[in-house]
């Protein structure tokens, strides 16, 4: 479960989609993360989780 997270951090904190998230949702980690209880930690992971098609390189300024 901890290497679901760092592998997430690595990608979220650089600014980088998920590419590997294929691999990521089918490792063993991340299913003990679709089955573990409610809570905060397990929101903040899938959150991560769903960052596939956000990449932060880039700004976009529109002026009036």
């Amino acid at each position: 479960m901890a290497d679901v997270i760092q592998r997430l951090h690595k990608n979220f904190f650089a600014g980088n989609r998920v590419e590997d998230l294929d691999d990521i949702s089918s490792s063993e980690g991340y299913q003990l993360w679709l089955t573990a209880p409610p809570g905060s930690q397990k929101s903040y992971v899938l959150q991560l989780a769903h960052q596939r098609n956000k990449d932060n390189h880039h700004l976009h300024v529109t002026l009036p």
